[in-house]
């Protein structure tokens, strides 16, 4: 297949020119956060933390005194210094008391109102992890709209967030319910990258894995068992499904809870997923929880509440259905019993998912939710409970922060049929302030803050790549909307749009690992301004990776002339190359005939960096039509070569999806690359026809690839819009 230029693209180029400058963006001020008002106290003067309280009904209880609660640090009792009970229902809206004992004596009630932002609620849509299920996806779509159409009220603010992506426009904490439920509409569900085989999107890899080789005998040099590849594969997709968890899942809710700690009062937050796992490969889960304990100690002390959400409903982990084929043990008595073991290991994974689940929940004063197909009513019963909190404080011994030790805290009722909700806990040691950067500016505050101003439209496609010359790096098209860019006059007559630009990988912690920071000048004329309008800029750039792992790939643009912002997430994979496992970088997708794939061997220049938008139907946008005709392309990595021939033998099967089910199902064919300058890092590219009766709708693209010498697959997959 031949992609040739399209025409108007080269006249168009003649329209405008880029002016890089490798320089830090410049820096403006940032107003430090008001430190008044703070919920939650840990500091070695007072220990305050809120706690919400619940009959057996269901209902708040809002008139208990101080002489009803007991605080108790790792095992012994506090006294009580600090009691204040904050009304935060839409008829009160303030604070009712507040004391402060000594000598058994309580100040007469005092009230303030509360500050005037009303409830901050964060929805975490866990759509990026491996056990991410299409039902649980249509079941949180389900419950965001009941949510917002019957449940929020005009003062809210609330934002929603997916693990696997995240744009501007996804960030931004709104009162307005019709943008809200434009944002879940996107809510759908799509695979993780890496997932190695597993979740529904990769059924059809599964299946492929046992298919018998016809053609090409097995190579089985490494002497690896058909017993020992399958605990491999198992153990592979388990580390994978933690890293996802660790960095994607994780990492999304510490980059929250970090804005949110700037933000005064409770927050609240709601996580909604299949579950997160904790076991490691040897059954220890204390990795796992040394980083949930560490992510709840951050929540706790920026006063964030997580109520967890399972969003599988109600689940029957023991259920055997015909699709599993398993075959009948004649001894049913004995220790073999395939049945049996497969029950028994789906509940103990089951259990294992809903672990991760309660820890984050119980830490943090939240509520594990699960066993309801209708998460609306999970939302409803931790919305009722938000109608008022208590704060209770006491005065922490100097032993207490002299070391990073975590200490226990309960909140005890002297009245039995009343619950309390309330944190576990805390890590003594003073919270450290982040260091400022060189050259910090608003544009790293887009990277960290979870609330943005309603800024730069932006659209973000990341994927990884790796050269002999540069090593890893990850790879970055950039979509800019028109509409929000403002033109300046020029020295030379001309116009002139100025663009600052972040890019970063964070690991598992939100640390910057690696960065890349330029400023660009694009100069046009007067009569190109309302093509760049109509259509954007596409910008490209790329971080040079040095460590592989999963990392969170995120990127801010500010427009100079109008100090607008705009910020993109996502998820990329960055595999360990030298371990001999046959990997896909990500996919470029375009309309057929269109130069527009961008190849990752090819160097990003100062002149390339900015471009015209001639189409929707570029790998930057991926909008479509009905009957179109997809060119895609992408590497192959670490494919065994033959023996005698030198070059590796490959099989390829592409599928197409629509809403998280198939609608096109290939079959595995023998691919030809011909001639290749390099054979570990195969280039390749393909074509797919669109139905000629396509409806609108989203789209994935999956192109799975296995190396007949090895028996191993890779995969991949890219979403793309379809708008007749």
């Amino acid at each position: 297949m031949k992609f040739y230029p399209c025409v108007y693209f080269l006249v168009l180029a003649t329209l405008f020119s880029v002016q890089i400058l490798a320089q830090t963006p410049r820096p403006t001020a940032s107003p430090q956060p008001e430190d008044d008002g703070e919920i939650v106290k840990i500091t070695t003067s007072l220990i305050q933390l809120d706690a919400i309280v619940m009959d057996e009904k269901g209902d708040p209880v809002t008139d208990l005194t101080v002489g009803d609660f007991e605080i108790l640090q790792d095992g012994q009792i506090q006294k009580i210094s600090n009691f204040l009970f904050v009304d935060t229902s839409v008829e009160g809206s303030r604070i009712k008391t507040r004391s402060k004992t000594g000598n058994q004596t309580v100040v007469p009630p005092t009230r303030r109102r509360i500050n005037s932002t009303g409830r901050v609620i964060t929805f975490v849509v866990d759509d990026g992890s491996c056990s991410t299920s299409a039902a649980g996806m249509r079941s949180t779509r389900d419950a965001l709209k009941k949510f917002i159409n019957e449940q929020m009220q005009a003062n809210d603010l609330v934002a929603i967030y997916r693990t696997r992506s995240g744009s501007s426009l996804l960030q931004q904490y709104t009162s307005d319910r019709s943008q809200l439920l434009k944002i879940v509409k996107k809510v759908r569900w799509l695979p993780s990258l890496g997932c190695g085989g597993s979740g529904d999107f990769f059924e059809s890899e599964r299946q492929w894995q046992d298919i018998p080789l016809k053609e090409e005998a097995a190579d089985s040099s490494d002497g690896e068992t058909t017993e020992e590849r399958n605990r491999r594969l198992k153990e592979e997709i388990r580390d994978t499904n933690r890293d996802n968890k660790i960095v994607g899942t994780l990492g999304v809710i510490r980059y929250i809870v970090n804005g949110m700690s700037r933000i005064r009062g409770r927050k609240l937050m709601f996580l909604m997923s299949d579950g997160i796992p904790t076991l490691d490969e040897s059954g220890n889960s204390q990795r796992a929880r040394e980083h949930l304990r560490s992510l709840t100690n951050e929540a706790n002390r920026a006063a964030v509440v997580i109520n967890t959400v399972d969003v599988r409903g109600v689940t029957n982990p023991l259920f055997i259905s015909a699709a599993d084929d398993i075959k009948p043990d004649i001894n049913f008595g004995s220790d073999n019993n395939s049945t049996r073991r497969v029950s028994e290991s789906r509940l103990a994974q089951s259990r294992d998912l809903q672990s991760g689940l309660a820890l984050l929940a119980d830490e943090t004063g939240g509520e594990f939710y699960r066993g309801n197909n209708d998460l609306s009513v999970h939302l409803r019963k931790a919305m009722n409970l938000e109608r008022g909190y208590y704060l209770l404080g006491y005065e922490p011994t100097d032993e207490v922060f002299k070391g990073p030790k975590f200490h226990t805290i309960e909140i005890r009722l002297k009245r039995p049929e009343l619950r309390v909700f309330s944190r576990a806990g805390f890590v003594g040691a003073e919270r450290q302030k982040r260091a400022r950067r060189t050259g910090d500016s608003e544009l790293y505050e887009a990277l960290t803050a979870p609330l943005p101003n309603a800024g730069l439209g932006l659209r973000l496609t990341a994927f990884f790549g790796n050269t002999r010359q540069k090593g890893n790096f990850i790879r970055s098209l950039i979509h800019i909307d028109g509409s929000d860019i403002r033109f300046a006059d020029s020295e030379d007559r001309r116009k002139k749009a100025v663009f600052d630009v972040i890019a970063v990988t964070m690991n598992e912690k939100n640390e910057v690992v690696d960065e890349f920071n330029r400023t660009h000048t694009v100069r046009v004329r007067q009569d190109a301004i309302p093509f760049i309008k109509e259509n954007g800029l596409v910008y490209l750039t790329e971080v040079n990776v040095k460590k592989s792992g999963v990392y969170n790939f995120r990127v801010a643009v500010r427009d100079v002339n109008s100090a607008l912002v705009g910020s993109a997430v996502q998820i990329v994979r960055v595999p360990k190359l030298d371990k001999g496992k046959i990997f896909l970088s990500g996919l470029t997708i375009a309309g057929a005939g269109k130069d527009e794939l961008p190849d990752p061997s090819s160097a990003v220049s100062l002149e390339n960096a900015v471009s015209l938008v001639g189409s929707k139907d570029i790998s930057a946008i991926r909008s479509f039509s009905a009957g179109d005709t997809l060119a895609f392309g992408y590497r192959i990595y670490n494919a065994k070569p033959d023996r005698s021939t030198k070059r590796p033998k490959i099989a390829v099967m592409v599928n197409l999806y629509q809403n998280g089910e198939i609608i096109a199902k290939g079959s595995p064919k023998t691919a030809d690359y011909g001639r290749q300058e390099d054979w570990a890092r195969i280039k390749a590219k393909g074509s797919l026809r669109l139905p000629y009766n396509a409806p609108s709708g989203d789209y994935a693209l999956q192109v799975v690839v296995r190396d007949l010498l090895t028996r191993k697959t890779a995969s991949q997959w890219i979403d793309f819009e379809v708008a007749n």
